[in-house]
């Protein structure tokens, strides 16, 4: 399975890469623009969507934006972010286009048992 992971922060890109890369194929791209052209010349399983993009982006935006194109519409994307707080999730997920959470940072574990139960992927 293929899964696109939009992260602009290096350490954690490779750190999740690290994560991901024994149980999926990893696309790793750093900015909004590289997401929107990705999705459109590849099909993911699954989108792994930093929420701070940095030079004011936004993956909630992106996420609309995914969603838009026709072969994602069905696509999951989750937001990995270090918004933590309550009110900061609620606003995240209200968009509609998440379909799930998780707060950084996190373990290995807890991002593979999250894609999984998304993907309904047997461990």
């Amino acid at each position: 399975m293929k899964l696109l992971l939009v992260e602009d922060n290096n350490l954690t890109a490779i750190i999740l890469t690290n994560y991901l890369s024994d149980s999926f194929s990893v696309h790793v791209v750093r900015t909004a623009e590289e997401a929107i052209d990705f999705v459109n010349q590849n099909s993911y399983s699954m989108v792994l969507m930093d929420i701070d993009l940095g030079a004011n982006k936004n993956g909630m935006d992106i996420a609309i934006k995914i969603k838009n194109i026709d072969n994602y519409k069905e696509v999951p994307i989750i937001s990995a972010s270090s918004y933590a707080m309550p009110v900061e999730k609620e606003k995240i997920m209200s968009g509609g286009c998440f379909i799930d959470y998780l707060s950084k940072p996190f373990e290995k574990h807890e991002i593979i048992n999250q894609i999984h139960s998304v993907l309904n992927l047997v461990e």
